[in-house]
């Protein structure tokens, strides 16, 4: 079980260093494997602004750039091509140091002065579908709004610097497969108190708005599953995730997809819930209902795979389908797509002794 010392913060106080906290859960049951400490080795480096593109006076594949970094203005040479005037970009500036160990020295390249680096994600190790649009082997260029930024150290701007513990949790400990598991564990450990993001839920007027928001569940097979709850989201737009959304379900071993998918993905490492969601204009009927699988049934699950069902089996359906695999998989016939504006977002308690 993988958590940031970040998202562990949301639920207690933790002022001890990620070796020390992993010292310490260890001693109440919860083993660290190891730690990995992001953003520690990258010294120097900056955000700039790329003010002038020249080619080079003595090599075709090469560039010759100003960039201002705040301070002062640089001259770097590249044979990056995926970079022009304007561009906002990661500056590796003389004297810096990479993740992986590399220090950056200025220099002259085919006979022209460099001061420095422009950066590809990788040499930050930072994943790149974390920004949008960026080019495997080419330089990484940063949101616009950014140009506020120039000149200050891109482990700041970005929050490269975090903390990530792996822990070995034992099947006896099954409260601790959840971050919020792991963050209250972490509390009673420090003698901290435990903050409850959601101590104000009971609270709440929770009422069953399924039906009248045009959804109705149904549950046929009630020794497997006891308890189903849905709720209806409309005028939804699907998109990209916030940026620390992404880096906490990079830290847990996640790749964002999108915000719906996203945020299910959230939920289920935060609370150690799974949740699903569909597109409710692919509910036959709107109407779910969870009951054991046909023999023979057939579905295509999300990772493009036909398969054949049982009655041993419990899948989540519309008056039509089978839309998911309980507990285990959604179907193609209702993943949500870009151009998806109503969501059904899904939770239940499968009996998985049986299932």
């Amino acid at each position: 079980m993988k958590a940031s010392i970040e998202w562990l913060k949301d639920f207690s106080e933790i002022t001890v260093s990620g070796k020390e906290l992993g010292d310490i859960l260890t001693m109440t049951g919860s083993k660290l494997e190891t730690i990995e400490e992001r953003g520690k080795n990258i010294k120097n480096v900056v955000i700039g602004k790329i003010l002038e593109i020249e080619k080079h006076p003595n090599a075709d594949k090469l560039i010759v750039t100003k960039v201002d970094v705040g301070d002062e203005i640089l001259q770097i040479v590249t044979g990056a091509n995926n970079v022009k005037v304007g561009d906002i970009v990661p500056i590796a500036k003389d004297g810096s140091s990479l993740p992986d160990g590399v220090n950056i020295k200025k220099g002259e390249l085919r006979g022209i002065e460099s001061n420095g680096m422009m950066c590809a994600c990788s040499e930050l190790n930072i994943p790149i579908d974390r920004y949008p649009n960026q080019i495997e082997h080419g330089i990484m260029i940063l949101p616009a709004t950014l140009e506020n930024r120039i000149g200050e150290n891109i482990v700041d701007v970005l929050q490269l610097e975090e903390e990530i513990l792996d822990f070995e949790i034992t099947s006896n400990r099954p409260d601790c497969f959840s971050i919020e598991g792991l963050g209250r564990e972490t509390a009673i450990s420090l003698n901290t108190e435990f903050k409850n993001p959601r101590k104000d839920l009971d609270k709440m007027n929770v009422e069953n708005k399924a039906e009248i928001e045009g959804l109705k569940v149904d549950i046929m097979a009630p020794d497997l599953c006891y308890r189903y709850l849905a709720r209806v989201v409309k005028d939804v737009k699907v998109g990209e995730s916030p940026d620390w959304m992404k880096r906490r379900l990079e830290a847990c071993g996640v790749r964002s997809i999108n915000n719906i998918v996203d945020i299910t993905n959230y939920v289920m490492l935060e609370l150690g819930q799974p949740m699903h969601a569909f597109d409710i204009h692919s509910i036959a009927g709107k109407h779910i209902t969870v009951r054991r699988a046909k023999n023979g049934e057939k579905i295509t699950t999300l990772d493009d795979e036909e398969r054949v069902l049982t009655d041993e089996m419990l899948v989540i359906s519309d008056d039509e389908k089978a839309v998911a695999i309980a507990g285990v998989m959604g179907a193609q016939n209702s993943e949500v797509e870009n151009t998806t504006t109503t969501v059904v977002f899904e939770s239940a308690v499968f009996e998985g002794r049986k299932c």
